[in-house]
Order: C-alpha cells, then structure tokens, then sequence
C-alpha cells in the first residue's frame, strides 16, 4: 500500500522524511493542487479504514479519491479490486471499460473483465476475451479449461488443461483431470499415453498410480486395476481415491469383507471421516451378513446424527436381516418421519409388514404413501403390489394404472399392472402391459417370462411365446422359473420329451417350488409314469400348492388307472 500511495502521489511536489508533501502556507495553492491534496486524504482514510476491515467505509473513501484523480491507474486497479471482493461486479465493469469496446481493452484489462465475467457465470463472454488474449498464462489456460469443461465442449477443455500442464508440468491433478475427460469421451488410448508419460516422470507417485488404475477399470481390466490401487496405497497407505476405487473393484466382486477392510482405513482417519464413510462402511457390513458389526456402527453414528433418516433406514434393513420385524418397522418409522419422501423406507416398511403376513397394517402404510406423496408413481405402484398380494386386483388395477398415468416409462408398474390383469383373468389386457415393460426394456428377462408362460397357460401364440423364454434363458439359463416355464411351452405343443428334459432341470435348480412338481406330475403322466406323477403331485401339496384340491383329482385319477390295470 506504501508503494501505491508513494506510485499515487509521486507528482505532489517536494517531500518531507515523512514521505508527505509539505504544505507551505506562504504559497497559494492552485485548484489542481488542492485536488491532488484532498484525494491524498482520502485515500489516507481509506487505508485506515481497510485495516480495520471496515470495508464499504474504505470503498468510499476511495470513490472520492478516484473521483479527484480519475487518471491514477493504482488507484483505479485497488477499486477495481474493492468492487470484485464487494460483489460489485457491474461498477467494476463499468471503471475498467468506461467507453471502450472489449475489443479495445488491453491485455491487462480484458484479464481483469475476463475474471468479472467469471464470477457473474458469463463463460462465453469471458472464453472469448481469454482466447483473444496472445500470452495467456497458465491460469488463464486453466480457467478456459474449466469454461470448456462446463459447456461441454469436451476436446476444447482437454487442450486447454494439456497446455497448463505444458507450462506446469508439476500439475499433476491437471493431468489427471484432462485424463479423465478423455476417459469419459472414449478416447482411452489418448488417456493412456499421457498417463504412462506422467507415470514415467513422476514414478510412484500415487495419484498417477491411481489414475492408472481407473484407466485400466474402464478398460475392463479389474486385476490390473486392483494392481495399481494397491501400489498407490503401498506408497500412500490412507490414499482416498485409492482405497475407495480399490473398495469398489471388491463390491463388484462381492468380495464385501475386503471392500469393508478399504473403507475401514478411510473410516479411522478421523472424526471428520467417519461422516462420510461410516454409512457406506456400515452397509458393507451389512452386505457381508455381518449384522451386529454394522448395527454397533449405525449405533455409534446415530450418537452424533440422531436426526439422520438414513442411518435409521439403514437400521431398519439389518433388524429386517435379523428377523427383528418389529424393530425394523419401528427405524422404518423414524426414517420415514425425518424425510416423507424417501421411497426406498416406505417400500421397506410395507414389505416388512407384508413379510410377516400382516396385510393389513401394509395396506396401511401403503395407503398414508399415497396419501403423502400422490404425485410418485412409485407409492401408487407399491399400493397396487400390495392389492395383488391381497388378492383385490381391481383395486390393484385402479392403483398400477394411476402409476402408468404418472408415469408412462415407468416399467416396474407395467409389470405389476400386467400381473394384475392376468391373475384377474384380463389376458389380452396383461398381454398389452407386458408388451409394454418390453419395449421399454427389450432384454427384460422376467417379463418375456411372465408373458411366454401365461400365453402357454392360455393355448396362445405358443411360438412366441418359446421365442420370449429362449430369450431369458440366454440371459439366465439356469434359472429354475424360467425352465420350468420353457418345458410348459413344449408340453402344450405336444412334445413331451423335450418337456421331461427341462422340467428335470427346472427341479434340480428350484427344489421348493410347487408349481414346478405339480408340472413335473402332469408331464410325468403324459410318459405314462403314474407312480412317478403321483410322487411330484404329492410334493406339489407338501410344499404348500395353492391348487390342493385340483392336485388330488389328478391322483386320484392316477390312482384308478393303476387300479385298473392301465398303462404306467
């Protein structure tokens, strides 16, 4: 501030040690003099004023300095530099610029307008006046990176950021950053070299290491990946971004324990960690089946977070693990009370109740979801899922129909609404909603099975309906619903040979079915094996058949052939 004031007034005249102009009573003052003076004395006050952080007092002080000697470029900057820090960005604009264009600024000024568009959001503006300055510095490639970065102009922002690191190559985050935006483009081989080149110049660095590691990650190569987390960590063992990029290779694996030993480290670094990684490492345990490790953790984080709707959410899920029904409907609760819109509580909350048989207080919590959130598809869907497992699909209609009419792309509604219309016998009606959740999902596996099995059980398009199993299959070939449902198509087109070859595979991967055995029974008896079928109608009833009374026919039936001599 000395030198700007000395900078400011160096033309007053002779000086005294002080560094101040020597008044002389003896000499009339021109009108000129007399300003300079004045704007002496305030820009004196001002510098008072901005050390004792009195800011808009300061500002003023200088506004009648400037005014006084509006040709004193420090003294413009220092307010230019008062309006930037205030906010004030248009009055900075305006004393930079005063009558000029942009174009005819110089350097120095479009930096300082460039900066002032910055903070008011005008990127473009600010871009184009950056761009038309010849020798940028670094900081100045860097913000055009970020500008580029923001508009999504991808390939602009990463030239900018390679040419900071250029001028800086002891950037690394720059680096990294443009590495990562080539990742994200496509441009993985372009990523590659310039993080091997960085890896080169910098080894063991860990940062790079890990960048690495992500390259290789999006490459699909999870051992090389998990390789160059674990040296990053080698050289820096509470390395964040590699402890939880080393974590998330282990979930993708399932390897739960391993990830939760990652976060467990990043957990322990302190207070200020546990916040931000306690709840994933709670879930990890829960993950992992370790229930009590995660409840004593969601305890602990629950002291300092009592008002957290996620821990008691969280809660809710392990005590529903625990077979603690009561315990989990009452965390359930408490989530639900400190936020009404989180979904994910309200469906726990309802399938707790459902899982326990208690359809009533479902329905309940079903209906205060509707009732709180009646513009989400997914209360009215989870209403509807609710009527059909009470049996009342019209009502089940009424509720998944309203979801559709909130939410046309909404495919699990489909599928419930679907279901309703086929357990309500409304075939052509459910074939329209299964229709729907494929076309907004072609490859989903459970609905071509729901709609290939219920055309088998109706005699209709049986080709097609082969062709909607063989499509799950490919995605699940060994999943026991849909074998069972692909040996039916071929029992209802009369070729029982291939029907036994599925259906004995359906038996060996879905053991507890009972719809699967009472199939088995109905194809076992059309091979003319009644013994056989009578054992799989038998099983049928012991696992709980909703058709026992249908299922004893059949025996029966059975049991006068072998009475009567005919073929087994």
């Amino acid at each position: 501030l000395i030198v700007g004031m000395a900078l400011l007034f160096s033309s007053c005249g002779p000086a005294h040690t002080g560094g101040f102009p020597v008044i002389r009573p003896a000499h009339k003052l021109t009108r000129d003099r007399q300003a300079t003076l004045r704007a002496q004395s305030y820009f004196v006050k001002a510098l008072d004023y901005d050390r004792r952080n009195l800011d808009e007092i300061a500002l003023r002080y200088y506004e009648m300095a400037y005014e006084l000697d509006p040709d004193e470029s420090v003294l413009r900057n220092i307010l230019v530099s008062k309006y930037i820090g205030l906010g004030k960005n248009t009055q900075a604009l305006l004393l930079i610029k005063k009558n000029r264009t942009t174009a005819e600024l110089p350097d120095d000024d479009k930096r300082l307008v460039a900066k002032i568009y910055l903070k008011m959001g005008k990127f473009d503006e600010a871009a184009a006046l950056l761009e038309d300055i010849p020798d940028k510095t670094p900081e100045e490639y860097y913000s055009l990176g970020m500008v580029y970065e923001a508009k999504g102009a991808t390939n602009k922002a990463i030239q900018k950021y390679l040419r900071f690191l250029d001028l800086k190559p002891e950037a690394i985050r720059i680096g990294i950053k443009a590495g990562g935006l080539m990742i994200r483009a496509g441009q993985i081989e372009r990523a590659e070299s310039l993080y091997v080149k960085m890896n080169q110049n910098n080894p063991e660095n860990p940062d790079v290491l890990t960048a690495l590691g992500v390259l290789r990650r999006a490459q699909g190569d999870t051992i090389e990946a998990h390789g160059y987390f674990s040296a990053a960590i080698a050289v820096d063992s509470m390395h964040e971004e590699a402890l939880r990029n080393a974590a998330q290779v282990e979930i993708n694996r399932e390897a739960y324990a391993k990830a939760a030993s990652y976060y467990q480290r990043l957990y322990s670094q302190g207070e200020i960690y546990e916040s931000v990684y306690g709840k994933t490492l709670a879930m990890l345990h829960y993950y992992n089946k370790d229930y009590d490790r995660a409840k004593r953790l969601l305890h602990n984080l629950l002291k300092k977070e009592v008002n957290d709707f996620e821990l008691h959410f969280y809660l809710g899920l392990v005590a529903n693990a625990k077979e603690n029904a009561q315990l989990a409907a009452m965390e359930l609760e408490k989530s639900i009370a400190l936020n009404p819109e989180y979904t994910d509580a309200w469906r726990h909350l309802i399938y707790t109740h459902l899982r326990t048989e208690e359809k009533d207080r479902a329905l309940q919590v079903a209906q205060r979801f509707t009732k709180s959130q009646e513009e989400d598809p997914a209360a009215w869907r989870i209403l509807g899922s609710v009527f059909n497992s009470r049996q009342e699909y019209e009502r089940a209609e009424n509720a998944l129909s309203r979801a559709v009419d909130l939410d046309s792309t909404d495919s699990q509604s489909w599928f419930e609404l679907g279901s309703a219309y086929e357990r309500g016998g409304k075939i052509q009606k459910a074939t329209h909603a299964f229709r729907e959740v494929l076309r907004l999902n072609p490859g989903d596996a459970g609905a071509a099975n729901y709609l290939g099995y219920m055309w088998a059980e109706n005699d209709l398009h049986l080709d097609s309906a082969q062709v909607l199993l063989e499509m799950a299959l490919e995605q699940d070939p060994d999943n026991g619903a849909y074998l069972d449902s692909y040996a039916w198509i071929f029992y209802k087109q009369g070729q029982i040979d291939s029907a036994y070859t599925y259906i004995t595979r359906a038996v060996e991967q879905l053991d507890d079915d009972p719809v699967i055995y009472e199939h088995l029974g109905d194809i076992l008896a059309r091979k003319h094996d009644n013994p056989g079928a009578i054992d799989a109608y038998e099983k049928s009833i012991e696992l709980g058949s909703d058709h026992e009374d249908r299922i004893r026919d059949k025996i029966e039936a059975l049991g006068q052939q072998l009475g009567q001599g005919l073929p087994q």
